[in-house]
């Protein structure tokens, strides 16, 4: 007898049904065609948005990179605020791989 544990409640899927059970809605399980649809859009919005933040964070370093080489005024006014933006934008795309990470491990 086929039987899903979900938050220590036991459901029999053929057989008598239990009061209070949690069962998913037709096609909405995580087996479900359409459950996977959602997965694999998810997917790749997050390879799109870490994709974005890795490229910012390259266009953020060389602007500040190029910014401390040539010195200057724009240096002096930029230079902290660019050095800023990076480390923020490094912790957007760290937080976005690891988003990454965890979908593609939860069945993706």
């Amino acid at each position: 007898m086929d039987r899903i544990t979900f938050m220590a409640r036991t459901v029999q899927i053929r057989g008598v049904r239990v009061k209070n059970s949690i069962r998913w809605p037709t096609g909405h399980g995580p087996s479900s065609r359409r459950g996977g649809a959602y997965m694999i859009a998810a997917m790749k919005t997050l390879t799109i948005l870490l994709a974005v933040a890795l490229a910012a964070v390259v266009i953020v370093l060389v602007l500040g990179v190029v910014a401390m080489a040539r010195g200057g005024e724009f240096n002096r006014k930029y230079g902290n605020k660019l050095m800023r933006a990076r480390v923020a934008l490094q912790g957007l795309a760290i937080i976005l791989f690891l988003l990454f990470v965890f979908a593609a491990g939860s069945g993706g």
